[in-house]
C-alpha cells in the first residue's frame, strides 16, 4: 500500500505539473494582448510578466523531471511529448511580445528579394523607403546591415517571397515544426541512450518553447541542426555529423565551435578528418553560393559586439576592470584559457568522445560566457545538453538569463533599452553556486532522485516500524 501511494502522488505530481505547463503557455495569450493594446499591464510591466510566465515554466518544467517515471520506451512518455507539442502548437497564433527580430529577419530577406545586398545596406537606405513602409520593420535595427550567416538569410528570403502579409505567420510555422522535430529527434537520442527521465527538460524548456513560439528566432533552426548533428554522431554517422553541424554555423557561427572537443576527441585520425571536412565544405558551399548571388556576406556582427552590451556578467566585469585594447585582451585571453582547456581536458580522454561528454557545451558556453551580448535565445542550443548531461551549471544558466527580460517594460513603455544591473547580479550569484558544486563532486542525479523519492526498500522499512509499534 506504502509503495503504491507514493507513486500515485508521483504520478500525480508529474500530470499536474504537465497540466500547468499547458496553463503557462496559455498565459502568452493574455500578456501579447496586454502588449498590442498598450494597457498599462502589458506597457511597463511586460519585462516582470515574461520574466514571471519564464519562471513559472522553468519550476514546473523541474517538477515534471523530478517526478517523471523511469521510463524505457517512447510510449512510456507519450503524454509527455503531446503535452509538450501542444504547448508549442497553442503559440502559433501568439503575437511575439518579447522579440522584434522576426519583423528584422524578414525585411532582410525582402531587402535580397529585391536585389539589394543586405549585408551591405540598412534599412534607412532611400532606395528601400517603399518597401519600408509597406513591411515597416523595427527601427531599432534599421542602422545596421543583417549579420546573419548565408542560411538563415537564405530562410528569411524564402519565406519573405510569401508577401508581408503572410510571411510572419509562415515563419512562425517553420519555428514551430523546428521546435516539434528538435524535441522529437532528442526524445529518440535520450531514448537510444537510456535517458528518457530527462526528456523533461527539452519537452518543457521555456527557451524551447518561447523562443521558437513568441520571441520566433532562428536560434531554434540552430538548435534543431545541432540535435541532428548530435543524433548523427551518437550514430558513428562522423560526415552526417559534420554535414549538420555545418549547415548550424551557417545559421548561427555558435556550432562551429562544437569541433574543438570532436575533432580532438575522436580516436581515428581517419574520423576526425571526415568531420572536419564534411563541415568545412559545408560551410564553404554555403557562402559560396551567396557569393555566387553578389551577396558579401560580412554584414555588422563587429557592430554588434562593439556597441551592445546584455547579459553578460563576465564581460561586465572585463569592462569594469579595462577599456579599449586592454578590453580586447582581456576577453581574447579568457576565450583562449577557455578553448586550451577544453583542449587540454579533449587530449586527456581516455576513450573516444560522446556525445554525454560535458566538454560539448562548455565549446559553446566558452563563447558565450566572454560575449559582450547574451540573449535568452543565445542558450537555446545549450538545453539539449542539458537534457542529455544534467549539470548544475548549464540547468543554473537556461534557467536565471531570461530574468534579464526585465528590460522590455521600460523599452516598450518609454522606448529605452536600460537593463537594470540586479539581473546580472542574479545571474552572477547562481552561477557562482552553480560552479561550487561542479567542482566540488560530479552529481549523481539518479542518486539524488533517490533521495528525494524514497526508495522501495525505505518505504517498506518504515510501514515495517509502523506496523511493529501499532502491535506491540
Amino acid at each position: 500500500m506504502g509503495s503504491f501511494s507514493t507513486e500515485s502522488k508521483r504520478k500525480v505530481l508529474h500530470r499536474f505539473s504537465l497540466a500547468m505547463i499547458i496553463l503557462v503557455a496559455l498565459l502568452s495569450y493574455f500578456i501579447s494582448d496586454a502588449h498590442l493594446h498598450q494597457t498599462w499591464m502589458g506597457a511597463e510591466n511586460l519585462g516582470w510578466l515574461t520574466v514571471c510566465q519564464f519562471i513559472l515554466m522553468t519550476f514546473f518544467m523541474l517538477v515534471a523531471w523530478r517526478s517523471a517515471p523511469n521510463a524505457k520506451r517512447l510510449k512510456d512518455v507519450y503524454l509527455l511529448l503531446i503535452v509538450a507539442i501542444i504547448a508549442r502548437l497553442l503559440l502559433i497564433p501568439v503575437e511575439p511580445y518579447t522579440s522584434t527580430d522576426t519583423d528584422r529577419y524578414l525585411f532582410d530577406g525582402k531587402i535580397a528579394l529585391s536585389g539589394f545586398d543586405p549585408y551591405r545596406v540598412n534599412h534607412n537606405e532611400p532606395a528601400l523607403s517603399e518597401l519600408k513602409k509597406q513591411w515597416a520593420p523595427p527601427e531599432e535595427h534599421a542602422k545596421y546591415p543583417t549579420l546573419y550567416p548565408p542560411l538563415s538569410l537564405g530562410l528569411f528570403t524564402l519565406v519573405a517571397a510569401s508577401g508581408a502579409d503572410h510571411a510572419p505567420h509562415l515563419w512562425k510555422l517553420v519555428t514551430t515544426f523546428a521546435g516539434i522535430s528538435t524535441l522529437l529527434i532528442l526524445a529518440i537520442l535520450l531514448k537510444n541512450l537510456g535517458r528518457l527521465r530527462h526528456l523533461s527538460l527539452v519537452a518543457f524548456s521555456p527557451l524551447l518553447i518561447l523562443e521558437s513560439g513568441i520571441g520566433v528566432h532562428i536560434d531554434s533552426i540552430s538548435t534543431l541542426l545541432v540535435s541532428l548533428a548530435l543524433y548523427s554522431f551518437s550514430k558513428n554517422k562522423i560526415a552526417t555529423s559534420g554535414f549538420f553541424i555545418g549547415l548550424g554555423t551557417l545559421t548561427k557561427i555558435l556550432p562551429l565551435m562544437l569541433l574543438l572537443p570532436l575533432v580532438f576527441g575522436l580516436k581515428k585520425i581517419a574520423d576526425s578528418f571526415r568531420l572536419s571536412i564534411a563541415t568545412v565544405l559545408t560551410i564553404f558551399a554555403g557562402y559560396m553560393i551567396t557569393i555566387t548571388f553578389g551577396l558579401i556576406p560580412v554584414g555588422s556582427i563587429g557592430t554588434l559586439f562593439e556597441k551592445w552590451r546584455f547579459g553578460s556578467p563576465l564581460f561586465n566585469l572585463f569592462e569594469n576592470i579595462a577599456e579599449g585594447k586592454e578590453l580586447l585582451l582581456i576577453t581574447f585571453f579568457a576565450l583562449s584559457a577557455g578553448c586550451s582547456f577544453i583542449f587540454y581536458r579533449t587530449l586527456k580522454l581516455e576513450k573516444r568522445i560522446d556525445v554525454l561528454s560535458p566538454l560539448l557545451p562548455w565549446s559553446l558556453a566558452v563563447v558565450l560566457l566572454v560575449s559582450p551580448v547574451v540573449f535568452p535565445w543565445y542558450l537555446m542550443v545549450l538545453v539539449p545538453f542539458a537534457a542529455l548531461s544534467p549539470r548544475p551549471f548549464m540547468l543554473a544558466w537556461v534557467s536565471v538569463l531570461p530574468l534579464t527580460y526585465e528590460v522590455l517594460g521600460g523599452f516598450v513603455s518609454a522606448g529605452s533599452w536600460s537593463p537594470a544591473n540586479w539581473p546580472l547580479v542574479l545571474i552572477s550569484i547562481t552561477l557562482l553556486i552553480s560552479i561550487y558544486f561542479e567542482s566540488r563532486r560530479k552529481l549523481d542525479w539518479q542518486a539524488i532522485n533517490k533521495m528525494l523519492f524514497r526508495s522501495q526498500a525505505s518505504i517498506n522499512r518504515r510501514s515495517g516500524n509502523a506496523m511493529t509499534r501499532e502491535k506491540y
